[in-house]
């Protein structure tokens, strides 16, 4: 039988942000997203850098331009 190949074993997707290994969940890209640690850090992160807030229940009843299926006849 021939040997097992080194570049044929399964490696843990590694963090993109720290470069830990983790284990992603079913429905995340890993390649394209960040262990559970980070992603709670690099949200709080980009919420200060752009002022993110809560949307209020009132806010955004304004004028919107829909598409035309999307429309109340």
């Amino acid at each position: 039988m021939p040997k097992r190949l080194n570049s044929m074993t399964l490696k843990l997707p590694t963090c993109n942000f720290c470069g830990d290994q983790w284990l992603p969940q079913s429905d995340v890209v890993a390649s394209r997203s960040y262990c559970d640690g980070c992603r709670k850090e690099r949200r709080a992160i980009a919420a200060k850098l752009l002022d993110a807030r809560p949307i209020g229940l009132l806010e955004g009843l304004g004028p919107y331009i829909l598409p035309r299926q999307n429309r109340a006849t």
